[in-house]
Parts: structure tokens; C-alpha cells; sequence
């Protein structure tokens, strides 16, 4: 993990440790739409379905996750599970599609080398990632109500570079010379707020926001992994850089404290 940097490994950490749905969390942080890929699905005992799958980056095609799902068709809702088999579709996109209301139990999380990676049985289980590193993962169940029991038990593995595959191709605001542009503060502030009403699609209307309103609660209410995208948003956008150490302090400022802060940086001699 050495060659991660601080913010890096704080956005895998998150990831892993997260019950949020995986799928979604990943398009944020490689700013970009994912395609699944269904390399495998067979039966096995007891009537269950084995499948593996990946996550890639539909411009690059670059590997983003890699998973085995056991799905006991008992226990999962038919119109879910009938996509699932059927259209061969990743998990993550069908439940975002169907709306489909899912609880979530950590099993494990952590690190692992690539040569000490398993599938659900313990059996030694081969990444595409590159090798003689360690990578994140994490284990857990889906159970859907009103069923009590799971009915689904995953493991996915996540390409510790995901952070650096940025899939949309955005122009920092540089002139020719390679400088930033001179913003004057209105549009810096409708740069930002179009990143985090249109493109983080949080749900407010932009003519709503105003400098007085907060980043956090009471106001955008952006969680802690939101103001990470907004960074990157900005970085990749605006070409102005937030460093980690900022993140804590960001995440308690207004509108206003933060279009200043990014103006200042922008237009600095």
C-alpha cells in the first residue's frame, strides 16, 4: 500500500468498510459509468446459482472490480432474480434499476495480497489485477424483505488504482500557456454548484443554492464521501487542488467559504 497516497487509501478504506451499494460508490469514484461483465454462472448444490463477474470502465476497459456472488434463488425477489439470470446484468445495476430495497451484513474486510486471494470457499481465487500487491475487498450478505434469510453472499476485490482511472475526459480551466483562466467569483460558484447539482446529481435545484448555505447539514447535507467527489470533481475540472488534509475542514464550510477559497487559489499571482 506504499504506493497509495494518503487520500487513496482513505476513499479504499471507506469503500470497503461501507454498506452503501458498491456499484454506485465505484461510478463516483472513477467519475464514470461502469459495465459489468458476467465471465461465469453455473448451478451448484442446493439450487443455487455461482457467478462470477467484473466491473470495467466502459471507455478504457480497464478491470475496476472483480466478485463471486452465490445467489440462493429462495430468498431473492423473482423479478430481481429473473434479471439477474436472464440478462446476465451486474447486481449493483439491476437493484439501482428496480429499486429494489436490499439489506446489507459485513462479513469481512481488509487487504490481501493478489496471491492470497480466495473465492467463497476458501479456494485460491485469481485476480486481474496487477500482481504482488495488495488489494481491498470486502465479504458480505444481501438479504431482501421481507425474507429473513440472505440471498445473496459476496466477495469482491477492487483495482487499488480505481481512484487514478478517471473515465470522463475533462479540461482543467487552463489557457494556452497551461495557467487558470481568471474566474471571477460568479462563475467559479456556478462551476461548483453545477458539479454538485447536475453532475452528483443531488437533488436541488441550483437557483435554490445560495454562499450563506452549508456544505453539510443544514444545508447540501454532502456525507463525507460526496465532498471527496466534489474534490476530485474540482481537480479534474477546475484544475485546483484540495489537498486530503483539507477534506475534515472543507466538509464544515459554507458555499461561500469554499468559492472563496477555490477563487483565491485560481487567481493567485
Amino acid at each position: 500500500m506504499e504506493d497509495l497516497s494518503r487520500l487513496e487509501w482513505i476513499i479504499l478504506q471507506m469503500l470497503v468498510t461501507s454498506n452503501s451499494r458498491t456499484t454506485d460508490m465505484l461510478e463516483i469514484i472513477t467519475m464514470g459509468r461502469l459495465h459489468p461483465i458476467v465471465a461465469s454462472q453455473s448451478h451448484v448444490s442446493g439450487g443455487k446459482i455461482l457467478r462470477e463477474s467484473f466491473l470495467i470502465t466502459e471507455r478504457e476497459q480497464r478491470y475496476v472490480s472483480q466478485n463471486i456472488v452465490l445467489i440462493d434463488p429462495a430468498y431473492v425477489p423473482p423479478v430481481l432474480l429473473e434479471r439477474i439470470i436472464s440478462e446476465r446484468e451486474g447486481i449493483g445495476h439491476v437493484l439501482r434499476a428496480s429499486h429494489t430495497r436490499d439489506i446489507r451484513t459485513m462479513i469481512q474486510n481488509g487487504w490481501r495480497l493478489t496471491a492470497e486471494a480466495v473465492d467463497l470457499f476458501d479456494k485460491p481465487y485469481r485476480l486481474q489485477f496487477q500482481e504482488h500487491r495488495r488489494v481491498p475487498f470486502k465479504e458480505y450478505k444481501m438479504t431482501f424483505p421481507p425474507f429473513q434469510d440472505s440471498g445473496v453472499h459476496l466477495i469482491e476485490y477492487f483495482n487499488p488504482d480505481i481512484i487514478r482511472m478517471n473515465t470522463k475526459s475533462t479540461q482543467p480551466f487552463m489557457d494556452e500557456e497551461g495557467d487558470h483562466d481568471r474566474m471571477n467569483r460568479q462563475q467559479m460558484f456556478d462551476e461548483v454548484i453545477n458539479m454538485i447539482t447536475r453532475q452528483m446529481n443531488i437533488q436541488m435545484n441550483p437557483d435554490e443554492v445560495d454562499e450563506t448555505m452549508p456544505l453539510g447539514d443544514e444545508g447540501l447535507a454532502l456525507d463525507s464521501i460526496q465532498i471527496i467527489e466534489l474534490a476530485a470533481r474540482i481537480e479534474a475540472q477546475l484544475g485546483l487542488t484540495i489537498a486530503d488534509s483539507e477534506l475534515i475542514e472543507i466538509s464544515g464550510y459554507t458555499v461561500g467559504q469554499l468559492i472563496g477559497t477555490l477563487h483565491e487559489r485560481a487567481n493567485a499571482v
